[in-house]
């Protein structure tokens, strides 16, 4: 739908929330399989000869009406029971986007649920995902929707490791459960997971307060010097 349209939609206002929180992703030349929740397709597993790769979208809590945190912990359930359709586990996500309506509100709150969730299904004791925190609401009135890619290697010529930033402290120092990057590597190509990045410093805090030119410079910093530490650019 292009912009035009969009605007002049009787219900543009909602449609430009879904779009927020909706990524289209495509694959060509392999078979892929659906994920099924409650009847709704939300999402998709495929393989080749490294790895079985799953690509999960527009995730909802099952009780909308529930509180925020509740709402948090339910999507993590639906998200493990959308990867045990294709014999995975919450361990195996390498990347997640969480869109959090009025995220600054309840964003400490989101992030103990999910420290917890991650610590009793064991995903400090193998990797952190990357990932991204968005502040955006939503059409269906949920607290947040959550996006996630989960990868399960087939061999051992297939590795997933967390990056740290060069310009940044590890996003853990501070309590928020994420890494900085993920990178997958195997004999066909590597792939760099960045995640959300802000104007933040090495200890942590937010640089250049009221000045945007300034934080988005800085960000951008933090980018190409993650990409330059994987030899990428």
């Amino acid at each position: 739908m292009n912009a035009k349209k969009l605007k002049t939609h009787p219900n543009a206002d909602a449609l430009n929330l879904q779009l927020l929180s909706m990524q289209p992703i495509a694959v060509s030349g392999i078979n892929t399989s659906p994920i099924v929740i409650d009847n709704q397709v939300i999402g998709r597993w495929y393989e080749d000869d490294y790895a079985r790769y799953c690509w999960l979208g527009n995730i909802l809590p099952q009780d909308k009406g529930a509180s925020r945190e509740n709402q948090s912990h339910s999507v993590f359930q639906v998200m493990n029971t959308a990867l045990s359709q294709c014999d995975m586990q919450f361990t195996d996500i390498v990347r997640t986007w969480y869109f959090l309506d009025h995220l600054l509100d309840w964003y400490d709150g989101f992030n103990r649920v999910r420290t917890k969730f991650m610590t009793e299904n064991g995903v400090f004791k193998k990797f952190v995902p990357a990932s991204t925190g968005i502040g955006s609401a939503n059409p269906f009135g949920a607290a947040l929707i959550v996006s996630a890619i989960a990868i399960k290697p087939k061999t051992d010529l297939f590795s997933i490791k967390t990056v740290p930033s060069p310009l940044q402290c590890p996003a853990l120092d501070y309590k928020s459960s994420f890494s900085r990057a993920v990178e997958t590597t195997c004999p066909t190509h590597r792939f760099l997971y960045i995640s959300g990045t802000a104007s933040i410093s090495t200890k942590g805090m937010s640089m250049y307060r009221d000045d945007v030119a300034r934080q988005i410079k800085l960000t951008m910093q933090v980018v190409e010097s993650l990409l330059k530490s994987r030899c990428m650019d």
